[in-house]
């Protein structure tokens, strides 16, 4: 059989693994435009799409979610891929010159504010090069927000060819991405820097703020323009001139949710700021997302149809309703496919042992949270020689934890400032500590003995008193389930990252009860299989 490198992939690529070819073939030879591929990790997908444009030649833009992945993609492809990122990565060649701190990067340079700079044009600015690159490189890897801000526009510079192929990586992220690209806020330090009249928020009507917001985009285009201002201003009329255009293209109220930033000092009707967000992400996914591409690769380890529904792929009868995982299925332009794992389910049990629901009323029951705790001292007294995680869903609930343990001496928390400082901490100690964070679900891998045991103290319902997630639920019903199920999966997969690893997660919210019986749909085949009950904290795993 020819292996990767004898296709001109990266020789580091020696043999495919179970089912990469099938996969492969899926991606190329699909006669639906969008191709789902819901692969669990060890599977090696990025090979699998790597290949699939590397081999059949189509034109490839390939979307992460997280500055890891990115790397790592530009690690192993990078002889054939192009890597492209947004203006802050990279600095401004002639800050210095200016007196500007050498630190500027290229979303705060003068030339954003409408400054002429000749180094845009030679290849002495990093990031213009690099866009140059991207826009004639047969593969170019970047991330969801590049993508959304144009920065491998086609109409711009020495562009190649419009793309044949997109791909979306951790797909199941790819709607919050979206919404996080269509989200807007106004800061009221911002507008009053400018001079522009801050509305009474509590009275304004959503049409009040559609024509706030169009008288004020056409001002900040005619400011911009005007070059009276220093390139600073410019560029923050540039910068409020987009929202405000936003803003004005909002359709539909019912579409759209309205929400003030308050504090005990700046009330309602004068807030800090105004956050205006998409109640679903459907009506823009073809325009801003998709663009027209005739080929949409879905790909992640916990994609499922309800992913394809949130995008306007498919109706939402068809997520709910005869969407098989074992095969392929095509409907309306839809080929979704499910692989198995190749991890043995022994090395990666997800146990569920009865302790406590973890609802509101329980937590604020001292006897009940007390067993809580109890159950997690527990399973720690079993696992002294071995490090491990626990999920804590909430700051709060992991000071709860941290404070109440008698394992408190081997443990280690951190707050939002510190986070990435303490997890990298607890990856590289040789000692046989416990990470307690509610922030690891997603971006972070723990490999072999830097994590061989999880606990998730609750289940990672979304917050109901959010705005958006409360307005969501109320029009889709599944739609706060789905979103706590992904999480989940993503908790679970954050331990055993390799055939020859192993990690074992206990649950200890009774929760799941009920939640894995009604929300199956929602959950991957390769988590579902590893999940059972213990009567009794099991004992430990072998240590690796």
């Amino acid at each position: 059989m020819l292996t990767p490198r004898d296709f001109g992939l990266p020789s580091r690529f020696t043999d495919w693994r179970p089912d990469q070819l099938t996969a492969i073939t899926q991606i190329v030879d699909s006669p639906a435009r969008f191709v789902a591929l819901c692969a669990p990790t060890g599977f090696g997908k990025s090979l699998v799409y790597e290949a699939a444009a590397h081999m059949s030649g189509m034109r490839t833009c390939i979307l992460t979610s997280t500055k890891g992945l990115q790397d790592q993609l530009s690690r192993d492809f990078g002889e054939i891929n192009a890597d492209i990122r947004g203006q802050t990565n990279y600095r401004c060649p002639i800050a210095t010159t200016l007196n500007l701190p050498v630190y500027t990067c290229v979303a705060d340079a003068p030339c954003r504010g409408g400054m002429p700079c000749d180094l845009r044009g030679d290849g002495r600015c990093e990031y213009y090069e690099k866009y140059r690159v991207a826009q004639r490189s047969p593969i170019v890897v970047t991330n969801y927000s590049c993508w959304f801000y144009d920065a491998v526009r086609q109409d711009r510079l020495d562009a190649q060819s419009p793309f044949d192929m997109l791909v979306l990586d951790e797909a199941h992220d790819a709607p919050e991405q979206l919404a996080g690209y269509l989200q807007v806020e106004i800061e009221r330090k911002d507008v009053v820097k400018l001079g522009i009249d801050w509305p009474n928020a509590e009275k304004f009507t959503f049409d009040d703020w559609k024509q706030w917001g169009r008288r004020w985009a056409q001002i900040s285009d005619e400011k911009y323009k005007d070059g009276g201002q220093g390139y600073a201003e410019r560029a923050l009329w540039k910068k409020l001139g987009r929202k405000f255009g936003r803003i004005a293209g909002m359709s539909g109220e019912s579409s759209w949710v309205i929400e003030p930033k308050v504090t005990d000092r700046s009330p309602k009707s004068n807030p800090l700021s105004v956050r205006f967000d998409p109640l679903w992400v459907q009506p823009y996914a073809e325009r801003v997302l998709f663009r027209g591409i005739k080929k949409i690769v879905l790909v992640s380890a916990t994609v499922r149809p309800k992913t394809a529904e949130l995008l306007g792929i498919i109706p939402p009868s068809a997520s709910s309703l005869g969407m098989s995982t074992a095969q392929a299925t095509v409907a309306r332009g839809l080929d979704f496919r499910e692989y198995a794992s190749n991890f043995p389910v022994v090395s990666r049990p997800t146990i569920h042992v009865p302790t406590v629901q973890m609802n509101y009323r329980n937590e604020q029951d001292d006897y009940k949270l007390g067993m809580w705790l109890a159950q997690i001292d527990r399973i720690l007294e079993g696992r002294p020689d071995r490090k491990g995680i626990i999920h804590a869903v909430s700051y709060k609930r992991a000071r709860l934890i941290y404070e109440n343990s008698r394992h408190s001496s081997r443990m280690l928390i951190h707050g939002s400032e510190d986070a990435r400082a303490q997890i990298q901490k607890f990856k590289t100690s040789s000692e046989p500590c416990v990470l307690i964070s509610p922030s690891v679900t997603t971006g972070y891998d723990f490999p072999y003995q830097e994590c061989e045991f999880q606990i998730i103290g609750k289940i990672p319902f979304p917050p109901t008193t959010d705005a958006v997630i409360k307005a969501r639920t109320k029009q889709d019903k599944d739609y706060g389930n789905y979103i706590a199920m992904q999480t989940l999966v993503q908790m679970v997969g954050r331990g055993c990252r390799a055939k020859d690893d192993r990690c074992e997660t206990l649950i200890i919210d009774d929760n799941i009860y009920w939640f894995l019986k009604q929300n199956r749909k929602f959950a991957p085949k390769w988590f579902l299989d590893a999940c059972y009950e213990s009567e009794y904290v099991p004992k430990p795993l072998p240590k690796l």
